[in-house]
């Protein structure tokens, strides 16, 4: 009997009142003596019932009540991390959708995120075709100035006035903030390719429609409406070709014409 005991000690790893009772097993004591009150300094109250109900157990040669509270704890152990993970993945997956935050890039309302995230995108640069700025200036001050009508006073009131989405508002006043910026020469998008021109730009998004903004580099790819030489801002506007706006809104710089036919030199990525 206590060899027996003995054997299944050695291959359990039992600690506290569990130990103290193989302890003394081994030394070839009975139960009863194990749990009488002169061994009640091992932990145990000498009135326990369920002490010796359970010790009177492993005498028997049955410990599953030991491995019993070890197999709930493992179990209890394992659904707990599992439910940890879960919530932790799940808060992960909640924080990003979360940050989707896109914050406006341009003088009004504007938001350029999905032109930038389709050419970061794209493995190749499109290769567009050559563009004469001289050229262009000269064509935009083909007319006698004045004030935009239609669709190109909307758009200046909308990104440059206190227009709503369909640009309605202050039309004069939108104007004349629009001609200050451009001979300042600020709120700009992009980089300065220090040539001394800035360029009105509209640009067509599903998600924000028509746009308007100043660059200061060749908008290829762009809805360029007119450019002007930094520091005769002035000389533009009095000579300046509303048609020509209108036609050039139909038009993406070094890729397409109003008529929808490819410049030649054009390459898409």
């Amino acid at each position: 009997m206590n060899n027996g005991l003995s054997m299944r000690a050695k291959r359990y790893n039992f600690d506290g009142r569990t130990g103290a009772i193989l302890r003394l097993a081994m030394a070839s004591k009975p139960v009863g003596d194990i749990l009488s009150p002169s061994n009640s300094g091992a932990g145990f109250s000498s009135g326990s019932n369920l002490t010796r109900s359970c010790c009177e157990r492993i005498g028997e040669a049955d410990i599953s009540c030991g491995m019993g509270s070890v197999k709930v704890l493992t179990r209890t152990i394992f659904v707990a991390t599992a439910v940890w993970y879960s919530f932790a993945l799940g808060w992960a997956f909640s924080s990003a959708r979360g940050q989707r935050t896109v914050r406006n890039c341009s003088v009004r309302d504007r938001s350029s995120l999905t032109r930038h995230a389709v050419k970061f995108m794209s493995k190749r640069k499109a290769s567009y075709g050559p563009v004469d700025v001289e050229a262009f200036y000269a064509e935009t001050i083909t007319g006698s100035g004045g004030a935009p009508q239609g669709l190109e006073r909307d758009l200046i009131t909308r990104f440059f006035g206190d227009g709503d989405f369909h640009g309605h508002g202050d039309h004069e006043a939108a104007l004349k903030n629009f001609r200050e910026c451009l001979e300042k020469g600020e709120p700009f998008v992009g980089s300065d390719d220090g040539n001394g021109w800035i360029w009105a730009v509209a640009d067509l998004t599903v998600q924000d429609g028509l746009s308007l903004e100043l660059r200061k580099s060749v908008p290829y790819g762009l809805r360029a409406l007119l450019v002007a030489k930094q520091g005769a801002v002035g000389e533009m506007f009095e000579k300046l070709n509303w048609g020509v706006v209108r036609r050039r809104l139909n038009e993406l710089l070094g890729q397409r014409d109003a008529e929808g036919n490819t410049i030649p030199g054009y390459q898409p990525p």
